[in-house]
């Protein structure tokens, strides 16, 4: 931009002034100007400042975001797993749940005989007229549904062997139990074999009958799962004179629901095999006594 001034006569010093002036203004405007913009350039620093501020607190929010996310989907995982917790009470509980016992109970005891059972109500008492025996109904431990449990110290299994039985020698023969003179819980399997019904501690007895001879030793043990039981094995010499009976046992041995349990016989005789007796006295036996569902 040109700046044209008159020229006056004689007046040239004044508008030297003037225009030193118009100058001077100019300058002050130019630094105003450049301080302004000063300001605006520390202004947008600021705002920069506050933009990236923004930004992390942006990025802290989202992680805090997925974090509660996460931690929604863990407490929805629990509750799920309570209510499946309480889906399978309920399940529980209706299995069990109270029925109108049978009539007839007397002092506590729902009486009945042992081919007519009452509905399974947990903590129900039983007594069989017919046989004297004593259960209840009850959660055990490790199980998911109730069974009737004996009242401690009762027999819960005796069993005995009235055919001869041919024992071979040199071989260890599992005995065969053809009268069930007291299967309570239903672990007999007609033949030589019990199945652990209810889980606890049992004592458990057996005993055997040879023929007479009076050679070699005659043995006789207990086993569990196939496997001697605690030591059961007892074996003497054959008697000098009549049939050689033997007995063995173990007690307060702890058993859990689907043990088995048989015995086995062995001898050394100097006869090819040797029959067991039959008569009440020398018969083969076996027997169970349930003593409670606990640890000893």
């Amino acid at each position: 931009m040109a700046l044209i001034l008159p020229v006056l006569n004689g007046s040239s010093g004044v508008w030297g002034a003037i225009l030193n002036d118009c100058l001077n203004g100019m300058d002050i405007r130019i630094v105003e100007n450049m301080n302004a913009a000063a300001a605006n350039t520390s202004a947008i620093t600021g705002l920069t400042t506050r933009v990236n501020g923004h930004d992390t607190a942006i990025t802290a929010n989202s992680t805090a975001i997925t974090n509660n996310s996460t931690s929604i989907t863990n407490l929805t995982s629990a509750v799920n797993n309570h209510t499946t917790s309480i889906t399978n009470l309920d399940n529980r509980l209706d299995v069990v749940e109270q029925a109108p016992p049978p009539a007839g109970g007397s002092g506590g005891f729902i009486l009945c005989t042992s081919d007519d059972m009452p509905p399974v109500v947990v903590g129900q008492q039983i007594l069989e007229t017919d046989t004297g025996f004593m259960s209840y109904d009850s959660m055990v431990p490790g199980t998911s549904t109730p069974m009737r449990v004996p009242f401690p110290g009762q027999c819960i299994l005796k069993v005995r062997s009235l055919t001869p039985q041919p024992l071979a020698t040199g071989a260890d023969e599992i005995i065969e139990w053809d009268q069930i003179s007291n299967d309570r819980l239903g672990g007999h399997d007609g033949g030589g074999y019990y199945t652990v019904q209810v889980p606890g501690i049992y004592q458990v007895a057996a005993s055997c009958s040879w023929e007479a001879n009076t050679s070699g030793y005659r043995r006789l043990e207990v086993r569990l799962n196939d496997s001697p039981l605690n030591s059961t094995a007892a074996t003497i010499n054959a008697v000098n004179s009549g049939p050689t009976v033997l007995h063995t046992g173990a007690g307060l041995v702890k058993f859990v629901a689907g043990d088995t349990l048989h015995v086995r016989a062995r001898h050394n005789s100097s006869a090819s095999s040797l029959d067991t007796l039959s008569t009440v006295s020398e018969q083969p036996t076996f027997s169970c006594v349930y003593f409670g569902n606990c640890t000893y």
